[in-house]
């Protein structure tokens, strides 16, 4: 009996091992298949870059900032639609990130689909009320929907936040902040 009991706790230990060895092999494979993508991003080879964030997507396909990743690299080969379906992944997995929403603002900015970017930016405003970016940027994207007041409320909290664009624009237009 203590044999058949040995030898069953022998096997479960093997099987649980290869467990382990297979998640850490499917790790190891994730990370590499990411660093890859970064080290060609970094090299200009952006359809590489996709390739290997792409294949560490489909290992690991809850990780937000892969996403994000492969959504850069598209934006760089001005794939803005592509752009938008990675950051809209980005924002499903991980909705409390100012990123996903800033980033899918930037991609609709360059479709001129600027209705679209400002309700983007209103939500990074609201989740990063200090984010100088979120309100220059959207002050841009209010100018071309013809929302003068807007743009201007938009510059004024981007110059008290120290942007230095913001800052540049107001005091050009004779315009306190």
């Amino acid at each position: 009996m203590n044999s058949i009991k040995y030898a069953f706790l022998a096997f479960a230990f093997l099987v649980c091992s290869s467990f382990s060895l297979y998640g850490q092999a499917a790790q190891v494979d994730i990370e590499d298949h990411a660093a890859q993508g970064v080290l060609q991003a970094n090299k200009g080879k952006y359809a590489e870059a996709i390739k290997e964030f792409t294949q560490a997507i489909a290992n690991s396909p809850k990780d937000s900032k892969l996403y994000m990743n492969r959504g850069a690299m598209k934006m760089q080969m001005n794939d803005f639609k592509g752009a938008i379906d990675d950051y809209s992944k980005v924002i499903k997995l991980s909705p409390k990130d100012p990123a996903g929403y800033y980033s899918r603002a930037m991609a609709k900015r360059k479709m001129n689909d600027y209705a679209g970017a400002i309700k983007d930016y209103n939500t990074v405003v609201k989740l990063d009320p200090k984010n100088l970016q979120a309100f220059f940027n959207r002050a841009k994207a209010k100018e071309k929907t013809g929302d003068e007041k807007g743009k201007i409320v938009d510059y004024q909290a981007a110059a008290k936040l120290n942007h230095p664009g913001a800052q540049a624009w107001l005091k050009e237009n004779n315009i306190s902040w």
